[in-house]
C-alpha cells in the first residue's frame, strides 16, 4: 500500500493531536491508519510515535471495548513499534497481557494479539521478566478437570510453543503431566507436546491407557508421534500395538500410520473398524475416501470390497468415495469378483424409490435437487410432473425451477398439466427475477394459446396484457398478442408513458411510483 504525503500529513497530526479520553471510534481510526502506516514504511516511529505508545497506555485501564484493545495490540505487536522501547518498558502492558489471558471473559480475538505482543520478546528476556513461568502457571490452572477452558489453553499453548526450545526439562514434564490428566485438549497442544517429546526424549511419554484421563487425547498424542517419528522413538511398534484396539483409534488415525503398519494390522484394524460401524455410522466419508488410495497394494481387494459394504447406504451420501476408488483402482475395480457384492448393493440403493426419497430431503438444497432430477429424467422416464411444478412453484433457488420449467414447456409434460395450474405456472414465471424464467413462462403461454380453448386462451392473454409494457419482455408479450410495435419508441412522451406503464405492473393504488 502506498501512502500519500497528504495522508502521511494527516496521520501525524492526528497522531499529535490524539486525546486517550475520546470516544472508541475515532481512537480505533487513528490506531489503525498509524499501524497501517507503520507497517508500509510511510511513517517512521519517531518522537511523536513513541510519546503516542506511552500515553496509549491509558486505555488499558478505562476497560475499553474488546475491538478498541483488539487494534492497540495490533499496534503494540508491530516489531517496529515494539522496539521503541526496552523490553523491560513494556513490563505494565505484558502484566495486562497475563491478567487478561487469564481471564475467561477476554475475546478469542484480543488473546491472539496478546500472544503477538508476548512473543515479541526474546527467550532470554521472557524468562527474566518471569513471562514463561506465568504463562506456564496458566496453563497448569486451565487444564484441570474442573476449570477447563479450551481457549485459555489454546493461547498459553501458542506462547509456549514459541520459548518451547528453551524449556527446561521439569517444566516439559510438568507440562506432560497436565495432559496425561486434563480433558479433551486441541489440535495445537497435540502437536505442542509431541514437539516436546522430539526435542526432549527422555520424557518417556507413556501411552498406556492407565496413565491418561481422556482417551481421545492418548491416541491423538501416539498417532501424531508415530507420524513424525523419524528415529527418536526405538519403541514404535510396541505403541502401535497399544493404541490399535482402543475404540477412540479412527480411520483418520490409521491414514497418519498406515505406512507403520503390517498387512495384519491393517486387516485387523479394518475388522474391528466393521464391528463397531455396525453399531455407530457416524463417521465422515471424506476420511474413508482418504484411507483407499493408501490401502492400494497393502492388504487384498476382498478386504476392500468387505470394509466398503459396512458402509451400505451412506455411499451415495457423496460422490468421494466411488471417485477415490475410481482414480486409485481404475474404472474396472467394479468389473471385479471381489467388487461384485458391493456393485450390487449400489445398484439396490440408487433406485427410482431412493432418488425419490433423496429429492424429498433435499428440496431445498439446489446441487443435490438439480442432481438428482437429471438422475430421474435421464434414468428412470422423466421427472414426476407433479414434482416439476412443486419445485416451479416453491423452489426458491434458480437451478432447479429453470430445469423443471424448461421440462414442463415440452408438450409432453404439458399435455398433463391442468389449465388452472398452468396459469398459475405462467404467472410466477413472469414474475420471476430471473430472465431465463421469464421466457420460459413466456414460451408455456405461448404454447397455451395454441392448444387451449377460446375461453382459456382469454385468460393466458389478460395475464399477458399486464406484461405487455415490461421493459425486458414487453417487445415479446406483444409479438404474442400480435400487438403493433410503435416505430417512434424514442421519443421523450413515449418513454415517460412506457416507465409509467412499467411502475403500474403489479402495484397497488395506493403505493407511490418512483420514477427514478
Amino acid at each position: 500500500m502506498i501512502f500519500a504525503e497528504k495522508v502521511v500529513n494527516v496521520i501525524r497530526k492526528l497522531v499529535e493531536g490524539t486525546n486517550f479520553e475520546v470516544k472508541c471510534v475515532p481512537l480505533q481510526v487513528v490506531i489503525r491508519l498509524l499501524e497501517s502506516a507503520i507497517r508500509h514504511n510511510a511513517v517512521e516511529c519517531d518522537e511523536n510515535v513513541k510519546t503516542f505508545i506511552d500515553r496509549s497506555e491509558a486505555l488499558l485501564e478505562q476497560k475499553r471495548p474488546a475491538v478498541l484493545i483488539h487494534h492497540l495490540f495490533s499496534l503494540y505487536a508491530n516489531p517496529k513499534v515494539f522496539q521503541t522501547r526496552k523490553p523491560d518498558g513494556w513490563l505494565n502492558v505484558l502484566q495486562w497481557c497475563l491478567t487478561n489471558i487469564d481471564d475467561p471473559s477476554t475475546t478469542v480475538f484480543v488473546r491472539r494479539q496478546i500472544q503477538n505482543v508476548i512473543t515479541q520478546l526474546s527467550s532470554a528476556d521472557a524468562r527474566r521478566l518471569m513471562i514463561i513461568s506465568a504463562v506456564l502457571q496458566i496453563f497448569h490452572k486451565w487444564t484441570k478437570q474442573d476449570n477447563w477452558n479450551n481457549q485459555i489453553v489454546d493461547v498459553t499453548t501458542r506462547i509456549l510453543s514459541h520459548y518451547s526450545s528453551d524449556l527446561v526439562p521439569e517444566e516439559c514434564l510438568s507440562l506432560v503431566d497436565d495432559i496425561y490428566n486434563s480433558p479433551r485438549i486441541g489440535e495445537n497442544t497435540i502437536k505442542f507436546i509431541v514437539g516436546l517429546y522430539k526435542r526432549n526424549p527422555s520424557l518417556k511419554l507413556q501411552f498406556g491407557p492407565d496413565k491418561w484421563k481422556n482417551e481421545a487425547n492418548r491416541i491423538d498424542v501416539a498417532t501424531l508421534t508415530l507420524a513424525t517419528n523419524d528415529g527418536y522413538i526405538e519403541n514404535s511398534h510396541d505403541i502401535m500395538e497399544i493404541i490399535l484396539p482402543s475404540p477412540t483409534f479412527k480411520i483418520r488415525h490409521i491414514i497418519l500410520v498406515i505406512n507403520l503398519l503390517s498387512e495384519k494390522q491393517i486387516t485387523e484394524f479394518m475388522e474391528l473398524w466393521a464391528k463397531r460401524t455396525a453399531k455407530n455410522f457416524k463417521f465422515p466419508l471424506s476420511d474413508i475416501a482418504e484411507l483407499l488410495p493408501k490401502l492400494k497394494d497393502r492388504v487384498p481387494l476382498q478386504y476392500i470390497a468387505d470394509f466398503l459394504l459396512i458402509i451400505g447406504a451412506r455411499v451415495i451420501e457423496s460422490c468421494s468415495i466411488l471417485v477415490a476408488l475410481q482414480q486409485s483402482f481404475g474404472s474396472e475395480i467394479f468389473e471385479t469378483p471381489e467388487f461384485a457384492a458391493y456393485r450390487d448393493m449400489i445398484q439396490k440403493i440408487v433406485n427410482e424409490e431412493k432418488v425419490m426419497e433423496i429429492v424429498s430431503k433435499n428440496f431445498y438444497s439446489p446441487y443435490v435437487f438439480t442432481t438428482c432430477l437429471l438422475i430421474l429424467h435421464e434414468n428412470y422416464g422423466g421427472v414426476p410432473v407433479e414434482l416439476a411444478i412443486k419445485c416451479v412453484l416453491e423452489s426458491p433457488d434458480p437451478p432447479p425451477r429453470r430445469y423443471c420449467m424448461q421440462i414442463l414447456t415440452e408438450l409432453s409434460y404439458f399435455s398433463l398439466i391442468s389449465t388452472n395450474v398452468v396459469v398459475a405456472i405462467i404467472e410466477t414465471a413472469l414474475e420471476d427475477m430471473d430472465s431465463v424464467m421469464r421466457f420460459e413462462g413466456l414460451a408455456m403461454a405461448q404454447l397455451a394459446l395454441q392448444n387451449y380453448n377460446n375461453s382459456s386462451q382469454c385468460e393466458i392473454k389478460s395475464i399477458l396484457n399486464n406484461w405487455k409494457d415490461d421493459r425486458w419482455i414487453g417487445t415479446d408479450v406483444r409479438k404474442i398478442l400480435n400487438i403493433p410495435i410503435e416505430a417512434n419508441t424514442g421519443s421523450a412522451t413515449h418513454l415517460i408513458e412506457e416507465m409509467m406503464n412499467a411502475l403500474s405492473i403489479h402495484r397497488n393504488d395506493d403505493d407511490t411510483m418512483d420514477c427514478y
